[in-house]
């Protein structure tokens, strides 16, 4: 599974410096829904470089 995040640069009181936005199933399916969120907030708030958003492949859990 495909997580993406939103990470800010800078400690902000009360806000979590990552905050993961969704989950897929595949890279191409983050990497898609990243372009897309990263479009809006660049038209939100132009020049802004606070944050990044990024897709990590999460590792399946070992069963005990």
């Amino acid at each position: 599974m495909w997580i993406l995040l939103l990470i800010l640069s800078a400690e902000t009181p009360g806000v979590d410096r990552v905050t993961m936005l969704h989950v897929f199933q595949t890279r191409a399916l983050c990497e898609e829904a990243k372009d897309r969120v990263a479009a809006g907030l660049a038209a939100q708030y132009p020049g802004d470089t606070t944050y990044t958003l990024t897709c990590v492949l999460r590792s399946p859990r070992k069963q005990a």
